[in-house]
C-alpha cells in the first residue's frame, strides 16, 4: 500500500526475456525457406496495405447501402443495425464467407435487392480483393526468393572459389593469372563447383584470353564476378550490349591504327624505292658481298639496302656494266659455304 506497493509492474520487465529470442538467428540461417517467407512479407507490406485499404472502402459503402435498404426490417436490426455493423457482417459472413448461406437466405426472403446486392459484394470482396491479396504476395515472395537464393548462391561461390583460388595463389597476393586460373579448372572440384552454378568450365577456358586482356592477373573477387556473369542461365541486358560494343570499337580502333602505321611504312618504302634507277637499284642490291647501297647521287649510304644474306642464301650478280660482255650465270651462295663454280657456259 505504500509508494512501491504495486510493485507488480516490475513484472513487465520480464518481458526483456525475449531478447533470447535473437538466438533465433541461428535458425534462420540454418532455415533459409524460413528467413525467406518473413522477408517476403516485410516486403509485401505496402502492397497488402493498400488492398486493405481497397476492402475497406467496398465495406464502407456496401455497409451505407445495406443499412438504407435494410431499414425497419428484422433483418436489419440483426445485420444492420448500424454501418459500423453492417461493415462487420459482411466482413464476417460475406468477405470471410463464416456463414454466407444463412445470411443470403434470411436477406433474400424479406429484402430480395438486398440479395442481389450482397452477390455482387461477394464478388468484389471475396472473389476478387482477396484473391488479388493472395496474388500480390505470391509474386513478392517469389521475387525475394528469387533474389535470396541469387545471393545464397553468390556467397556459396565465393567461399569455396576464394578457397580454391587461395590454394593455388603461389604469390599470396590475392591475385590469379591465367595460368592459374588454367590450373585451376583442372581440378575436378572446381569443374563441379561451376556446373553447380550453371558455368561451362570448357567454355571458361575459351574465354580466359578474354578475361586477361586488360592484365595479366586479376583480383579473386573480380574474377568470382566474371565467373558468375558467364552463367548460361543468364540473360543479356544492355550493360552487356554496351560492353560489347565498347569492346569491338577498341578493337576496331587498334585495327585501324595498325593499318594506318603499315599504310605509313608502305609509302616510306614506295618513296625509296622511286628514288632509285633500275642501275642503283641492281647495283645495290644484287652486288657482290660487303656491297653498300648506293643513294640516287652515286654515293654509298654505308649500309647495305636489303640484308640478302640473312636468308642464308644469295646471289652474287656482276655489275651491269659488264652484261654488255658474255658473263658466266651468277653463282648461287649458299649460307656457311663457299661459291660453287658453275662451268657452264652462258
Amino acid at each position: 500500500s505504500g509508494a512501491f506497493g504495486n510493485a507488480s509492474i516490475l513484472r513487465m520487465a520480464r518481458l526483456m526475456r525475449l531478447s533470447r529470442m535473437a538466438r533465433m538467428v541461428r535458425l534462420f540461417r540454418a532455415m533459409p525457406e524460413l528467413l525467406i517467407l518473413i522477408r517476403g512479407m516485410v516486403a509485401a507490406t505496402r502492397s497488402v496495405f493498400f488492398t486493405l485499404c481497397l476492402l475497406l472502402i467496398l465495406l464502407y459503402v456496401f455497409g451505407i447501402a445495406f443499412r438504407q435498404l435494410a431499414e425497419n426490417t428484422k433483418v436489419g436490426e440483426d445485420y444492420f443495425s448500424t454501418v459500423l455493423a453492417s461493415m462487420y457482417t459482411l466482413l464476417i459472413d460475406a468477405t470471410f464467407m463464416d456463414n454466407l448461406g444463412q445470411l443470403v437466405r434470411e436477406v433474400g426472403n424479406e429484402i430480395p435487392v438486398c440479395a442481389a446486392l450482397m452477390w455482387v459484394f461477394v464478388l468484389l470482396s471475396s472473389l476478387t480483393v482477396m484473391n488479388m491479396l493472395i496474388g500480390v504476395l505470391c509474386e513478392v515472395v517469389s521475387a525475394v526468393a528469387a533474389t535470396e537464393k541469387e545471393t545464397l548462391t553468390v556467397q556459396f561461390v565465393k567461399e569455396r572459389m576464394d578457397l580454391f583460388f587461395r590454394k593455388l595463389d603461389k604469390d599470396t597476393k590475392g591475385e590469379i593469372s591465367k595460368q592459374e586460373l588454367l590450373s585451376a579448372l583442372v581440378v575436378p572440384e572446381i569443374c563441379r563447383l561451376l556446373d553447380d552454378v550453371g558455368v561451362d568450365s570448357v567454355g571458361l577456358i575459351d574465354q580466359a584470353d578474354g578475361i586477361f586482356v586488360e592484365a595479366d592477373t586479376i583480383k579473386f573477387e573480380d574474377m568470382v564476378e566474371v565467373i558468375l556473369e558467364l552463367r548460361g542461365s543468364n540473360t543479356a541486358k544492355v550493360k552487356n550490349i554496351v560492353d560489347l560494343r565498347n569492346k569491338m570499337t577498341t578493337s576496331f580502333e587498334h585495327v585501324s591504327d595498325k593499318l594506318a602505321a603499315l599504310s605509313q611504312q608502305l609509302a616510306l618504302i614506295q618513296i625509296a624505292t622511286d628514288a632509285y634507277t633500275p642501275a642503283d637499284f641492281a647495283s645495290s642490291v644484287c652486288s657482290p658481298r660487303g656491297a653498300r647501297s648506293a643513294t640516287p647521287g652515286g654515293r654509298s649510304s654505308g649500309r647495305p639496302l636489303f640484308d640478302h644474306r640473312a636468308s642464308g642464301i644469295g646471289f652474287v650478280m656482276p655489275p651491269v656494266a659488264a652484261y654488255d660482255s658474255p658473263r658466266p650465270p651468277p653463282t648461287v651462295l649458299t649460307a656457311g659455304r663457299a661459291p660453287a663454280a658453275n662451268s657452264a657456259a652462258p
